[in-house]
């Protein structure tokens, strides 16, 4: 599932932490903690040898790149716990620590484990005809709203008055995480007309220098949303793997 979907533009940084205590000049073992969730990292030394680790059947494990002539690909380093942070001693040559004091160890960890829940900003809506309408969340107001065009239908009646018909979004959410939305729709006649040429100027000023004369029906019709997603269905929640 596509995080567009619940978000226009959206970007998720995730950084996991990785920290390397500090050495003595020529130390061969550099300490070297990761927080839980990640399954890469890179040390870099001083003088410029890397180190590259990933997590492999639950270890760190020595990875393709390294440099680092104190260790060799596929050598285990220490477990990757998957409760708690990892803790081990990472070998290297007194050459790459020769310059401790003076340069600094820079290390980075990454993961592509990621797991992110959104709450949808676009659904689709039916009307009391079964006709599907797509409803946005806005920011604004913290309300679902449709287009323009779709919550106000317009009809000059040719006689000095216009019948407009209008549909909002509602909300109302359920204990066990669905959603109902529901499309009130409602008409009235307007003792006014209006010669803007914008959609919604047109209903502010038939609104300003007119009154109701007439209201018609009411109808309201839910589409509920369950919480999660499915591949056939809309959820209230999208999640999106990275």
């Amino acid at each position: 599932m596509n995080g567009q979907e619940a978000h226009e533009n959206i970007t998720i940084a995730v950084a996991p932490k990785i920290t390397v205590s500090n050495v003595e000049a020529y130390a061969t073992k550099v300490p070297v903690t990761i927080s839980q969730g990640a399954n890469t990292a890179e040390i870099t030394m001083p003088d410029g040898t890397v180190t590259k680790l990933e997590v492999k059947n639950g270890n760190w494990t020595v990875a393709e790149g390294t440099t680092n002539t104190a260790v060799s690909k596929g050598d285990v380093l220490g477990a990757a716990s998957t409760t708690e942070a990892s803790k081990f001693n990472l070998p290297v040559t007194s050459e790459a620590t020769r310059y401790v004091g003076v340069d600094s160890i820079v290390a980075k960890a990454t993961t592509d484990k990621v797991r992110v829940d959104l709450q949808r900003e676009v659904t689709t809506v039916k009307d009391v005809n079964g006709k599907s309408y797509t409803a946005t969340f806005n920011r604004a107001t913290g309300k679902y709203t449709l287009e323009d065009k779709d919550a106000y239908v317009l009809k000059d009646n040719g006689d000095g008055t216009s019948t407009l018909t209008e549909r909002r979004v509602y909300t109302d959410a359920k204990a066990d995480g669905s959603i109902d939305f529901i499309v009130y729709e409602f008409t009235r006649t307007w003792n006014a007309t209006s010669s803007a040429t914008n959609l919604v100027d047109k209903v502010a000023e038939i609104r300003k220098n007119g009154e109701v004369t007439a209201v018609g029906d009411v109808t309201r019709t839910v589409t509920t949303l369950p919480k999660a997603q499915t591949t056939d269905t809309q959820g209230v929640i999208v999640t999106v793997k990275i």
